[in-house]
């Protein structure tokens, strides 16, 4: 007696929602219903139902936590759309889910018809939302590394930046101080020049000449 009634309620858990698992009755709508309508086409499909342990308490933390299996990961002749339409189906959150029965009808006569569906897959952002929710302990982990890593990226590109800066500054400041020695060279000269120093304008013109191979000035 008692091994059948504990294979009945582990059966039942196979078709709760995930608010009806949790004991979430203030949640419990007509998306719990959607949710056991899939649960029980899941299995006309795959011959399993989407969610089933060894002890009713893992049952539900599997309904509660984990993400259905693809149908497609069961038997690949399984159309996309119809997989799309029943993991709508079976969303954790009863707001992502079909509102009613007959909206779930609509759409498998839209899907019987060569028609386009309502129901979309999920995104890739949902898909990472998702291997969060099933992952927490890894999540948990990988979050500091991740802002880590990006205050760092952010660190090094600030550094890189600034190294930039201080390069083209530097270089500035250089011209500017080669363009003031060769000002102040050319009136050295031009004064020798007034002063009719011959002997050192030649010295002076010279050493400018070497510094500068390509002459600026024509006397």
């Amino acid at each position: 007696m008692r091994v059948g009634v504990f294979l009945i309620r582990l059966v039942l858990l196979c078709y709760m929602s995930p608010e009806q698992a949790a004991g979430r009755n203030d949640a419990i709508t007509t998306a719990s219903d959607v949710y056991s309508l899939g649960a029980i086409t899941f299995e006309c499909l795959t011959g399993r139902p989407p969610f089933r342990a060894d002890t009713p308490l893992e049952t539900v933390r599997k309904v509660v936590e984990e993400e259905p299996t693809p149908l497609r990961n069961h038997h690949s002749f399984v159309d996309r759309e119809l997989e799309t339409i029943y993991l709508k189906c079976l969303e954790k959150d009863p707001s992502h889910r079909y509102g009613s029965a007959l909206a779930l009808a609509e759409d498998l006569k839209r899907w019987r018809g060569h028609e386009p569906i309502l129901a979309l897959p999920a995104t890739p952002v949902e898909r990472v939302r998702k291997w969060m929710r099933r992952n927490p302990t890894v999540t948990t982990l990988l979050i500091p590394f991740h802002v880590a890593l990006i205050f760092g990226a952010a660190g090094v590109l600030w550094q890189w930046r600034r190294a930039e800066k201080l390069r083209d500054e530097t270089q500035n400041a250089n011209r500017s101080l080669t363009r003031t020695l060769d000002h102040l060279r050319w009136r050295s000269i031009d004064a020798l020049l007034e002063d009719d120093h011959a002997g050192r304008t030649a010295a002076q013109v010279a050493e400018r000449a070497n510094s500068f191979p390509s002459p600026r000035r024509r006397f």
